[in-house]
């Protein structure tokens, strides 16, 4: 008699399962040669479930996959934006320097929006590369016709230079926001929005220079010309 946990075994069955294991045999041997005939690295069957396996993923995998690249093109973006070095091909030079692009930016610009201080700033760089103007940022800022080494009232090309009025700032606040623009120009590449000017007036005014020049740029409560 035989035990309960053995499998019992008949002739047929045997010769069964050889034939189905030899058929199988044939036909995993005619597609290996057929595979091999047409130069394939890959076996059909299995490129077809690797093909399958590669792009099979999960919504949520698919969404993490899109954060992530999205994430590391705005990283990209801001290193490009913000690459150190030159400003305008302007490099910060000394103490002085800085001090005097941050007064230009306060006295001529600190009741505008963010943007319309860094215009003035911008300004005040591309007249530091221009042919036309002194070649440094003090140079540039203390523009003036001088009598005994002093500016002539109301003769400068930034007004707030010599109006007569103390040149230290008062507004805490408005001083502090002129120096953070004054460095990121300095020490960061920013893009000229203002189209290369190196000119500018307030709506209400109509200086004689600005009929010979062309528009640039209008930017918060300023009109800015090239």
């Amino acid at each position: 008699m035989v035990p309960a946990y053995r499998t019992t075994f008949q002739m047929p069955t045997i010769t069964l399962h050889l034939r189905s294991m030899l058929s199988q045999h044939n036909n995993l041997w005619a597609n290996w040669v057929a595979w091999k005939q047409k130069g394939l690295r890959t076996h059909p069957f299995l490129q077809q479930q690797k093909e399958s396996k590669l792009f099979k993923i999960s919504e949520e995998e698919f969404v993490k996959w899109i954060c992530i690249a999205f994430a590391y093109l705005v990283l990209i973006m801001v290193l490009l934006m913000t690459l150190p070095g030159k400003a305008n091909s302007h490099e910060i030079t000394s103490q002085e320097e800085f001090e005097c692009l941050a007064k230009n930016i306060y006295f001529e610009a600190r009741g505008e929006e963010i943007l319309g201080q860094y215009a003035v700033g911008l300004v005040t760089l591309n007249r530091v590369e221009s042919d036309r103007f002194p070649d440094t940022v003090c140079g540039v800022v203390k523009q003036a016709k001088y009598w005994n080494n002093n500016p002539i009232r109301n003769k400068c090309h930034f007004s707030w230079y010599c109006d007569g009025k103390s040149d230290e700032p008062k507004d805490i606040v408005a001083w502090t926001k002129a120096k953070s623009i004054a460095e990121m120009l300095l020490l960061f590449h920013v893009e000229d929005f203002t189209n290369g000017a190196t000119h500018y007036h307030a709506p209400y005014v109509s200086p004689s220079w600005s009929k010979d020049k062309k528009v640039a740029a209008i930017i918060g409560g300023h009109i800015f010309y090239d």
